[in-house]
């Protein structure tokens, strides 16, 4: 369970799920084992940039400079002695206090699916739908940025090289 944890906080923040808190992780219970382990992810609607009109992410991506800073510097949730940080600068903390074999071990779990699956989880992403009857889903615009910025976050953190 201490693995999916860790996998967990690589994921967030290649995704840049910015709310993930103690209410959105779970536990299962399996009675006819006796068993527990965590709920499959839920609560990760932020990491879609959902909240930002197409004009603003627009204007984001007019510069590379731009980008990479929004990008790089937005907020997680997880703390280092009860500080808030983004997360770069929570990996980098990590590692200076050398609390970082988990985590590690989770990159080198985590990072190369995502390089090995890059072509599909962007066409997964282009493939969401703009609206649902009248509801919308995520503009073409929303699906740019949220690719940019994971592949930003995974040379730039990660040094994956995509």
């Amino acid at each position: 369970m201490k693995n999916l944890f860790w996998d967990m906080l690589v994921i967030d923040c290649i995704i840049n799920n910015n709310d993930r808190n103690k209410n959105n992780w779970g536990l299962l219970y399996d009675t006819l084992s006796n068993t527990y382990s965590l709920a499959p992810i839920y609560d990760n609607g932020a990491s879609f940039v959902s909240k930002h009109s197409d004009e603003k992410l627009l204007g984001i991506m007019s510069s590379d400079s731009k980008m990479k800073n929004s990008v790089l510097n937005g907020m997680c949730y997880y703390t280092i002695d009860n500080e808030g940080m983004n997360f770069k600068n929570f990996f980098k903390k990590l590692e200076l206090k050398q609390l970082d074999e988990d985590l590690k071990l989770a990159i080198q779990r985590v990072v190369p699916k995502f390089k090995k699956k890059w072509k599909d989880i962007t066409q997964f992403i282009y493939g969401i739908p703009n609206k649902d009857q009248s509801l919308k889903v995520m503009s073409d615009v929303q699906k740019k940025f949220f690719i940019q910025s994971m592949k930003i976050r995974l040379n730039n953190i990660f040094n994956a090289g995509i």
